[in-house]
């Protein structure tokens, strides 16, 4: 599995900086559109690429047979939960075929 660190908790249906009603998505199964409109631009002044390049990233992860979480690398205890098994950030299931 890959873990990619963002500075937020993963992949949210609308910028949770801009919108209190924001939803963190658990997972993702496949990677299309809908999932795309969710990244819009760059998050931070820090961020090369926002959340689009974490998704595309996963998309070349996931096609080839590795999962992928985005998770908040802000806190370095979410890398214990991780190895504890807890749910944490998105996660990008592989394909399978």
């Amino acid at each position: 599995m890959i873990i990619n660190l963002s500075d937020i908790d993963g992949l949210y249906n609308k910028d949770p900086r801009k919108h209190e009603d924001a939803r963190l998505i658990d997972r993702v199964d496949k990677i299309d559109d809908t999932i795309r409109s969710y990244a819009g631009g760059a998050g931070t002044a820090r961020g090369t690429g926002g959340m689009i390049a974490k998704i595309n990233a996963a998309q070349i992860a996931n096609e080839r047979g590795i999962p992928m979480l985005i998770v908040n690398g802000e806190n370095p205890d979410v890398l214990y939960d991780i190895l504890d098994g807890k749910h944490v950030g998105t996660y990008f299931a592989a394909r399978k075929d």
